[in-house]
């Protein structure tokens, strides 16, 4: 028969990820939609035009670290919202000056899993903490 097992006192960073990532997320949340309804100006885009599915994915990545670092209850659920979320705003863009694309949406979706794999990559090759003495 196993030991029962004894919760480990939360460490430092982890008590601050745990208070942070939902105001970090709504910051870059905001940014991003700001961002991405906000009209551009006429003419070629030039080296955004170039690098925007890029920016897509980097954009979300960085949206999906904090929730998937702190694995809040329900983690994969605000996930999920945050993909609605980016189709949403896909919908919305003809309204303002631009236009929506099924492969901006792919973007996002996959900068979401990128950056949730980021994620569950640093929690399993992270070092173990050191426990406290009994």
């Amino acid at each position: 028969m196993n030991a029962p097992h004894r919760a480990q006192p939360m460490t430092a960073p982890k008590r601050r990820l745990s208070r942070s990532w939902l105001p970090l997320t709504v910051v870059l949340l905001a940014a991003i939609t700001a961002l991405s309804l906000a009209p551009l100006p006429q003419g070629d885009g030039g080296v955004v035009a170039r690098t925007d599915k890029l920016q897509h994915l980097i954009a979300y990545g960085a949206l999906a670290m904090p929730v998937a670092l702190a694995r809040p209850r329900g983690w994969l659920a605000v996930l999920a919202g945050l993909a609605a979320w980016s189709g949403a705003i896909e919908l919305l863009q003809p309204l303002v000056n631009r236009s929506a694309h099924l492969s901006d949406f792919a973007a996002n979706i996959l900068g979401l899993l990128l950056g949730a794999a980021a994620a569950a990559a640093l929690h399993r090759f992270s070092p173990p903490r050191a426990r406290p003495p009994n």
